[in-house]
């Protein structure tokens, strides 16, 4: 997918949605150039933030900004299929991911280390 999208492109897209500013009209008028689905484009976006945080390139904060705009890109593409609408797969779990990092789980451990490192490691490994 990124081959088809191109490096400038995607950096692009990434820089857009640490800034929040990624929007579905984004995508579509992309998705047409790379001959690529919305779910393509978005699944690929979000294992770019994995990869780019797992790397260490990006810390929690920025790959978190990153996946919670585009899960909001995907939630606007959901809301326009309507009925029986679905969600990019790898989106979904990236996203669940680092949300499991926002928050204290009342465990005492850091929830980025326990909950987000482990999960973004597998989904990594099982891409």
């Amino acid at each position: 997918m990124n081959a088809a999208l191109g490096i400038a492109m995607t950096q692009d897209f990434l820089q857009l949605a640490t800034e929040g500013a990624l929007r579905l009209h984004h995508i579509d008028s992309n998705c047409v150039a790379a001959g690529c689905s919305r779910h393509e484009l978005l699944n690929s976006l979000a294992m770019q933030v994995a990869h780019r945080y797992s790397s260490k390139e990006w810390d929690f904060s920025t790959a978190d900004a990153a996946i919670n705009t585009i899960w909001s890109v995907s939630v606007a593409d959901a809301s326009e299929q309507g009925d029986g609408f679905t969600l990019p797969e790898l989106v979904f779990r990236i996203y669940e991911a680092f949300d499991a990092g926002e928050y204290d789980h009342g465990d005492g451990a850091d929830p980025v280390a326990k909950y987000v490192d482990p999960q973004i490691k597998r989904i990594l490994e099982n891409a």
